[in-house]
């Protein structure tokens, strides 16, 4: 009846990694399948649709990155993409998370660990660390107690080597050390560090361990570029940067003020000296220059009495 069937839009994130496929095979590991990326890419982007909103070099960047690493995101935690808006350029950002799971792998990838494991600690769970020469981690949970995040109080890994001769490796973080790293992110209010808190604060721990562990160059390597992702997750955009200056000369302006405050005070209780009394005395005004030199007779300190020291 010559009626035809409109052909089905392609996702535009596939569309665009389509275009790039062959970037995308020249630096994808061995142990990933770059069509399989592709596919779960354009899955992340139906699960969230305003990574359609994200620059095309941002999400460009974050498969290529996956494909470096053999990773994928998805609700297996291995990696997460995070839309992010870049208010300084007036843009949407992909922003890339490397999940637990996904550096736990780069991990075991050096075939020299037997295994690497990392766990959270709740509220009322019998927790013991010894340091020293023989190290020792004891954990006991606490069954019949709440076990959600908000009971979370650190999380610890522990890396064993397949040559028994060769001690475990322990490392353990309390809540305020993670959540530092959290506060320290540009997704720390969103995404994984919100609906999966307990994953990343494995993941926070085993991303430490990893840095005092011998492993294969190409493991080692693998792992360094992970944490650079990690970095750049952490570092703050021009309008934080620029808010926390703001802060900062507030905090400054406010502190010189109360500082010329608190002097003035002090000269009023001096008794006469030299013939000019506290009160009559003319004020002294600190500046907020640290390179600025405090004027003739400035106060230093006071005396038990009330008589003070000045500079001749």
């Amino acid at each position: 009846n010559g009626t035809s069937l409109a052909k089905p839009e392609q996702n535009p994130l596939v569309a665009l990694l389509e275009k790039n496929r062959d970037r995308i095979k020249a630096v994808a590991s061995r142990a990933l399948n770059p069509e399989k990326l592709v596919k779960l890419m354009g899955v992340a982007a139906s699960r969230t649709p305003k990574l359609l909103q994200c620059t095309p070099l941002s999400l460009l960047q974050s498969c290529m990155t996956l494909a470096e690493l053999g990773l994928t995101p998805g609700v297996l935690g291995e990696a997460y993409l995070i839309p992010f808006d870049n208010r300084q350029a007036g843009v949407t950002e992909c922003q890339l998370i490397i999940g637990f799971r996904g550096l736990r792998k780069l991990a075991m990838r050096s075939g020299l660990l037997s295994s690497v494991t990392a766990n959270v600690v709740y509220e009322g769970d019998q927790f013991e660390v010894e340091l020293g020469t023989v190290m020792k981690l004891t954990h006991v949970p606490t069954i019949g107690k709440p076990r959600d995040d908000k009971s979370i109080i650190g999380a610890y890994a522990v890396a064993r080597y397949k040559d028994s001769t060769i001690d475990p490796v322990i490392e353990w973080m309390d809540k305020t050390q993670i959540d530092r790293i959290r506060n320290g992110s540009k997704a720390g209010s969103r995404g994984p560090w919100v609906d999966h808190y307990g994953e990343m604060a494995r993941k926070t721990v085993l991303r430490r361990i990893c840095k005092n562990l011998d492993l294969t160059p190409e493991a080692e390597e693998a792992v360094a570029k992970a944490d650079q992702v990690d970095i750049s997750a952490l570092m703050p955009d021009a309008d934080e940067i620029e808010a926390a200056g703001r802060a900062a000369d507030a905090a400054e302006s406010a502190g010189v003020e109360q500082a010329n405050s608190r002097i003035a005070e002090l000269r009023k209780q001096l008794p006469e000296n030299g013939g000019e009394s506290g009160a009559d005395a003319e004020p002294v005004h600190i500046s907020g220059s640290a390179d600025a030199e405090p004027p003739e007779g400035m106060l230093t300190g006071m005396r038990p009495g009330g008589k003070s020291k000045t500079r001749n």
